[in-house]
C-alpha cells in the first residue's frame, strides 16, 4: 500500500507540473464553472457540477473537441488529472463546500491511455483535505462502454472506495441501459432531450416516469438536467426527480459568484407545494424512527459497540462525511464475515469504507417533504427493502420500517375516506377545492366543469330515494369513465351537483374537452330514459303530485354542464374568481328556458345544455351551448 501511495503521490505531482508545451497553454486558458444541482422539496443545493469554460480561447471549437484531440494525441489522461486538480481547488474555495457534493465529468477513455494510473484521485482529495465521499464521477453514456476489463475493475474501485457513480446524458447515446446495467450507478441524470418541453410532452412524461420506476426499483438518485422553464421544474417535480438542474435553477458560475447554498425561488415553488404535503411531513415525524446511525469512516470496534449497545436493532444508517445516507448496515452480513476464519481480526485492522459495497446495503432514501403516496410507492418498488430513510435538508433524520409505512397507509386510507362522497366514492368539497388551487398554482391552461341534475327533485319524490340515489351513482360512475386520463379529476360536491377539472398541460384540447363533456351529458340521458314510460319520453315530461299534492307535468331528469375554461398563466390569485365564474354559469345555464327532449326511432334525444365560458388573466367571454 505504501509503494502504491507512494507512486500516486509522485504522479500527482508529476502531472500538476508536466504537460506537452502545447496544452500547457490550454491549462492556462480553460477554467471551471458550477451549476447548481438542487432539491426540488427544499431549495437547496445537493450538488455542484465542474463545467469546462474557454476551450474556445484556447483553440477549440468545443469542449468536447478538445477532450477528443487530446484522446487522439495520448494525452487525454494527463490533461484529465490537471483538470481535476483544478476542478478540486476551485471547489474547495467555495465558502460552502463541505455541505455540498462535487459532481466531475469523467472521460471514460482514459481508461485506453498508455499512463493510466489507478487511485489518484484519493491522493488529489487529500491534499486538499477532502473526504473521498465528496465527488460524483459523472459517466457519459454517448461513449460505448466496455463492459470487461479496466472499466470495469475501475467502477468496482470506486464502490469500494466510496466514490459515487451517475450516469450523465441519459437517453441522448447509444449504450444507456447498457451502462446503467453494468456500473450499478448512485445517480442517473436524465438527458436535456427528455426534459425539454416535458410539461406539454405526454410521450417525454411518460417515458421518463417508467425510468423514474425503474430507477427507485434500484434505489437510483434521479436528476433532470436542462429545466429551462418554471413549467419544466414543475413536470419533473411532480413525476418525482430526485434533484432538478439548469438554467431556470441556476446558470453556472465562477468561483463563488452567483452561486448559493439555498435557492429562493425554487423554495418558493416547494413551499407552495407542500401547503398541501403539510400533513404529510407531520405522519412521516411521528412514524419515523430515529435510529442511531454509522460513519462511513467508523472503525469496526465502533460499529461492534454500536450493535452490542442496541441489541433490539439489526441494521444502521451509514452516513457520509457530509451526514447523507448512503445505505444501510446489516448484522447478519457482519457476522457472516466474523465467524469466517481470520475474518474479526481483519474486520478490526481495517476501516469500513474499504469494505463498504461488500457490507452495504442500498436502502430508498426519501426527502421528509415528499408526498406520502410517492413515498409509498417508493417502497412497493423495492419489495427486499427494510423500509425508507427520510432526509431534511439532506441531512439524515430517521427511519421507516415497513410497520411504520402500514401505519401511514392506514392513516392516508382513513383520511382518504373522510373527504370521499359516501354515495359515489368520488371526491368531496375539501379535495374539489384543493384540485382547484393546485391546478392554478401551476398556471396551465385548464377547465373546471360544474354538473348539475336537471329535475332531480320530483325525480326522486316519484321514484323514491333508492332510485334517486341510483341516478347520482350513474353519473358518477359515467364521469369516471370519461375523465380517468392523466391530468383529470372527478369530485362530488353533493347532493345532484358534480365537479371535473381537466389540466391541459396532459394534452388534452379545447375540442376533446367539449366532447367528452357531451358524452357524459348525452349517455346519462340515454341511460335514465329508461327509468320512465315510453309515452313520458314521447312528450319529455310526466304527471305527478307536487309536494303541495297538486297535479303537475315535470321535465324528465337530465344533466346540464357549465364549462369554465382558464388561460394559461391566471395564477392562484384567481381561486375566488373561478368559484364566482363557476355559481355564475349554473345560475346562468339552470335558468335558461328548458329544452323539450323528444323520441324519435327508439333513440333517446336531447339537446344537452351547456354553457362554456373562457376566463382570461383580462377579462372572460361567454358562450351558451358552444354558440
Amino acid at each position: 500500500m505504501e509503494n502504491m501511495l507512494s507512486k500516486q503521490e509522485y504522479y500527482v505531482n508529476q502531472a500538476a507540473r508536466v504537460l506537452p508545451s502545447e496544452w500547457e497553454r490550454v491549462m492556462n486558458s480553460v477554467e471551471f464553472a458550477f451549476q447548481p444541482i438542487v432539491n426540488p422539496l427544499t431549495g437547496i443545493t445537493f450538488g455542484l457540477e465542474a463545467l469546462v469554460r474557454g476551450t474556445e480561447r484556447a483553440g477549440f471549437a468545443s469542449i468536447q473537441d478538445m477532450f477528443d484531440t487530446a484522446f487522439r494525441e495520448g494525452t487525454l489522461f494527463g490533461l484529465d488529472i490537471r483538470l481535476r486538480i483544478l476542478a478540486i481547488e476551485r471547489f474547495g474555495a467555495l465558502s460552502f463546500h463541505r455541505k455540498v457534493k462535487l459532481f466531475y465529468n469523467y472521460d471514460p477513455r482514459v481508461h485506453e491511455m498508455s499512463d493510466y494510473t489507478c487511485g489518484i484521485t484519493e491522493q488529489i482529495l487529500a491534499d486538499a483535505n477532502l473526504d473521498h465521499s465528496v465527488i460524483t464521477f459523472e459517466i457519459s453514456e454517448r461513449y460505448k462502454v466496455r463492459s470487461d476489463g479496466e472499466f470495469m475493475d475501475f467502477l468496482a474501485l470506486c464502490r469500494k472506495r466510496g466514490f459515487k457513480i451517475a450516469i450523465d446524458d441519459f437517453g441522448a447515446g447509444f449504450s444507456g441501459f447498457e451502462l446503467f446495467y453494468y456500473s450499478e450507478p448512485d445517480f442517473l441524470k436524465f438527458d436535456r432531450f427528455l426534459i425539454s418541453g416535458i410539461d406539454s410532452d405526454v410521450k417525454k412524461r411518460t417515458f421518463c416516469a417508467h425510468i423514474l420506476s425503474l430507477a427507485r426499483l434500484f434505489g437510483v438518485v434521479s436528476i433532470a438536467e436542462g429545466i429551462e422553464t418554471e413549467k419544466e421544474f414543475r413536470a419533473c417535480s411532480d413525476l418525482g426527480f430526485d434533484l432538478v438542474q439548469g438554467y431556470y435553477i441556476a446558470q453556472p458560475a465562477h468561483r463563488g459568484d452567483g452561486l448559493a447554498y439555498a435557492y429562493g425561488h425554487v423554495r418558493e415553488l416547494a413551499l407552495s407545494n407542500r401547503r398541501a404535503a403539510a400533513g404529510d411531513a407531520g405522519s412521516l415525524r411521528r412514524q419515523m424512527i430515529p435510529l442511531e446511525t454509522i460513519g462511513a469512516g467508523d472503525g469496526m470496534e465502533v460499529i461492534f459497540k454500536r450493535f452490542n449497545r442496541n441489541s433490539g436493532s439489526s441494521f444502521f444508517p451509514v452516513l457520509d462525511g457530509q451526514g447523507f445516507p448512503l445505505g444501510i448496515l446489516h448484522e447478519r452480513k457482519i457476522k457472516k464475515f466474523v465467524y469466517s476464519p481470520f475474518g474479526y481480526d481483519l474486520l478490526i485492522r481495517k476501516r469500513l469504507h474499504q469494505y463498504l459495497e461488500s457490507f452495504m446495503e442500498k436502502c430508498p432514501i426519501v426527502d421528509i417533504n415528499t408526498p406520502q403516496e410517492k413515498i409509498l410507492e417508493v417502497f412497493v418498488n423495492n419489495p427486499g427493502a427494510d423500509g425508507v430513510i427520510i432526509t431534511e435538508d439532506l441531512q439524515y433524520r430517521g427511519f421507516l420500517t415497513s410497520t411504520s409505512l402500514l401505519h401511514l397507509i392506514n392513516e392516508q386510507n382513513l383520511a382518504l375516506a373522510r373527504e370521499l362522497n359516501p354515495l359515489t366514492k368520488l371526491p368531496g368539497n375539501i379535495l374539489v377545492t384543493r384540485f382547484i388551487t393546485d391546478t392554478l398554482e401551476r398556471g396551465v391552461r385548464s377547465w373546471f366543469i360544474y354538473f348539475d341534475l336537471d329535475n332531480f327533485k320530483p325525480f326522486n319524490d316519484r321514484f323514491g330515494f333508492r332510485q334517486g340515489d341510483r341516478a347520482i351513482v350513474l353519473f358518477g360512475d359515467i364521469l369516471r369513465k370519461h375523465f380517468t386520463d392523466g391530468g383529470c379529476f372527478a369530485g362530488h360536491i353533493g347532493g345532484d351537483d358534480f365537479f371535473v377539472g381537466v389540466r391541459g398541460d396532459e394534452g388534452l384540447s379545447a375540442d376533446a374537452v367539449r366532447i367528452k363533456v357531451s358524452e357524459c351529458m348525452e349517455e346519462f340521458n340515454l341511460i335514465v330514459a329508461t327509468f320512465y314510460e315510453a309515452q313520458e319520453i314521447a312528450s319529455g315530461y310526466y304527471g305527478a303530485r307536487d309536494r303541495y299534492g297538486t297535479w303537475r307535468e315535470f321535465p324528465l331528469l337530465t344533466v346540464s354542464a357549465a364549462v369554465l375554461e382558464v388561460e394559461e398563466g391566471c395564477g392562484i390569485g384567481a381561486v375566488e374568481l373561478v368559484f364566482d365564474r363557476l355559481a355564475r354559469l349554473k345560475r346562468q345555464v339552470k335558468g335558461r328556458e328548458k329544452e323539450i327532449p323528444s323520441y324519435h326511432s327508439g333513440e333517446w334525444k336531447s339537446v344537452p345544455r351547456l354553457a362554456y365560458q373562457m376566463l382570461g388573466c383580462g377579462g372572460y367571454h361567454l358562450t351558451v351551448d358552444g354558440k
